[in-house]
């Protein structure tokens, strides 16, 4: 009892923050098929409060990305992707540990952000967590794609176009 009373105060005072959703980008398929997936990316500098498209580089910066697997798709073995680079200046990809890997530019070379296991309807990426761009990265363009891959079908869904940062 005298622990709710110690906290009965804060609880009072306690406002929960609405957080805005992610937006959604264009997606296209492998097969040219259509899909009911989503994938969101935004980048933050205020722990996911709001979301923003310019960056400075002294800001400390995430990245997150949603992706809503197709209901056709949940429960198959596959893998999630992440493409990242400076905008004309070539793609790598993010590995299972965060490490950026080379990519050779082809389906059969990307290599999987997470473990090749059984897709969840929601899958929530992050990216990047409270990450300082610096001075060499200033005035350039950050290019992010996110996909998966679904082994039984054989499909990749994956975003259009790339989610583009600005850091200035």
């Amino acid at each position: 009892m005298q622990s709710l009373n110690l906290v009965r105060h804060q609880i009072a005072n306690y406002f929960p923050t609405q957080v805005p959703n992610l937006p959604s980008a264009a997606i296209s398929t492998l097969s040219g098929e259509t899909s009911a997936a989503s994938i969101s990316i935004a980048a933050s500098r205020d722990g996911g409060l709001s979301f923003t498209k310019g960056v400075a580089t002294t800001d400390s910066v995430s990245l997150e990305a949603q992706v809503q697997i197709d209901e056709q798709h949940v429960g198959q073995p596959g893998g999630i992707y992440v493409l990242i680079g400076l905008e004309g200046q070539g793609l790598h990809q993010l590995n299972k540990l965060g490490e950026l890997e080379e990519w050779d530019n082809t389906v059969e070379g990307l290599i999987a952000f997470s473990d090749n296991r059984s897709l969840r309807r929601l899958e929530h990426l992050t990216i990047l967590n409270g990450f300082r761009f610096g001075q060499a990265f200033s005035n350039q363009k950050l290019a992010v794609y996110v996909a998966y891959w679904a082994e039984n079908s054989g499909e990749l869904v994956y975003t259009r176009d790339p989610y583009l940062l600005s850091i200035e």
